[in-house]
């Protein structure tokens, strides 16, 4: 129970801008943060980044942010734990949307018996079809970004960037789905 009180008070002291408070409290949860984050992800490397990254994010956070967001948290513990939770559900939606597209590719590869130059070049045209804000934001997403995150980085609310980005598949998968028709029919036509 005084550990817990113990972790309150450093909290309570971070969202009032002590920043040692939280380097305090880092070294009290860090092991159990990791082993959370290591259970969901399978992979030390990624789960040591997703808790320096939380603890990153909250030590660069505002003192008057602090305040208004997590002034009424009472258990630091489980709201920790629930951010690496979903910190690591986002890795690995993101570690499966890379896979996914990544299979898709390696299919069309196996359709088109062109160079590793064509299908970049290919995919280049694909990227071409969006707008350069979208072109911006799938680059984001694909180098790992959260929507959280590329809101912040480009100022707009994450629902923008959901929306954004989902439309964004949409035209990709309609370009994608006409390409691969030709290119069925292509090969159809050779066999």
């Amino acid at each position: 129970m005084n550990v817990n009180i113990n972790k309150a008070r450093l909290w309570s002291n971070y969202v009032q801008g002590d920043n040692k408070a939280l380097s305090t409290l880092y070294v009290q949860v860090f092991e159990a943060l990791l082993l959370k984050a290591f259970y969901l992800t399978k992979d030390q490397e990624e789960a040591k980044d997703i808790v320096a990254d939380l603890f990153t994010f909250l030590v660069h956070m505002p003192k008057e942010q602090r305040g208004k967001k997590w002034s009424d948290i009472k258990d630091v513990e489980s709201f920790l734990f629930g951010c690496v939770k979903k910190k690591s559900l986002a890795f690995l939606r993101r570690k499966q949307a890379r896979s996914k597209l990544l299979h898709h590719v390696n299919l069309m590869s196996n359709l088109v018996d062109e160079s590793k130059e064509t299908i970049a070049q290919f995919l280049t045209e694909s990227l071409r079809s969006l707008n350069p804000t979208e072109q911006h934001l799938y680059q984001l997403h694909f180098e790992g970004y959260s929507n959280h995150e590329i809101a912040a980085l480009l100022k707009i609310s994450e629902k923008t960037v959901r929306n954004k980005l989902s439309l964004s598949r949409l035209k990709l998968s309609k370009v994608w789905k006409h390409w691969s028709t030709l290119l069925i029919v292509v090969c159809d036509g050779m066999a």
